[in-house]
């Protein structure tokens, strides 16, 4: 009971969280691209380039917090290593991946076409890109141990 209380619990919060982070995007993502463009006058024709990267940014963070809500799920059900788990974890792994390249070509792009002067924000981003780094290193670690858990729990499984 204790299990399902608290996957409820983290269902709930990952609907808040994709909702917050969707509302953001709606919201805020406009006025910070227009913002930079108005303290930068130079960059009048990048407002879209902003917006887009912003938009980019932040689809895949919902996209994963979507699927964790299934993984949630499938562990509140008392369904914690299956195959099914494991592919769910693989598909935010390579999300997140592919995030981390995404963040990196534009930390690249914003340097070459100078298109951020603020050192502030360069360093956010990279902070950002090593975050994001961190999750792919720490989720390549839960990949491994749930292969080893899903492939033990076959095993029991057959043995029975």
């Amino acid at each position: 009971m204790k299990l399902k209380k608290l996957t409820n619990i983290l269902q709930v919060v990952s609907v808040i969280l994709c909702l917050a982070i969707i509302y953001i995007l709606f919201n805020f993502a406009p006025r910070i691209s227009v913002q930079i463009v108005a303290d930068y006058k130079q960059f009048q024709q990048f407002i879209y380039p902003w917006l887009i990267m912003f938009w980019v940014e932040g689809l895949p963070i919902v996209l994963c917090g979507l699927i964790c809500i299934k993984l949630y799920e499938n562990i509140g059900n008392n369904e914690i290593f299956t195959r099914e788990n494991l592919r769910l974890i693989r598909l935010i792994d390579k999300i997140v991946f592919i995030l981390v390249l995404i963040v990196l070509l534009a930390n690249i792009l914003s340097i070459y076409f100078y298109l951020v002067y603020n050192i502030g924000f360069i360093i956010l981003h990279l902070a950002y890109l090593l975050i994001l780094l961190i999750v792919h290193l720490v989720l390549k670690i839960v990949i491994e141990i749930m292969e080893n858990g899903v492939e033990l729990k076959e095993d029991q499984d057959l043995t029975v």
